[in-house]
């Protein structure tokens, strides 16, 4: 488990996009775009996954260009210090 030290959500969709600092000073980047997840530290790519998670439903659009906070830091493994 990665502790956030600080972050900002640079873009909330096209794509949900957080950048941030960890408890141990490295920098992290975090991108979901068109099923795309993207995470890196430091530059380092610690994760990239394509995601199908269409649904039949009007947000079938949403659902490829959105990701909340939540999910995106719990598939990274991310929590945010207290």
């Amino acid at each position: 488990m990665y502790k956030i030290k600080e972050f900002k959500q640079t873009s909330t969709v096209a794509p949900s996009q957080w950048e941030g600092v960890l408890e141990n000073g490295s920098n992290f980047y975090i991108r979901y775009r068109n099923n795309k997840f993207y995470f890196e530290i430091e530059g380092e790519v610690i994760m990239r996954s394509e995601f199908l998670r269409h649904d039949s439903g009007d947000d079938s659009y949403l659902s490829e260009v959105y990701m909340s906070q939540e999910e995106a830091f719990r598939i990274c493994g991310l929590e945010v210090k207290e």
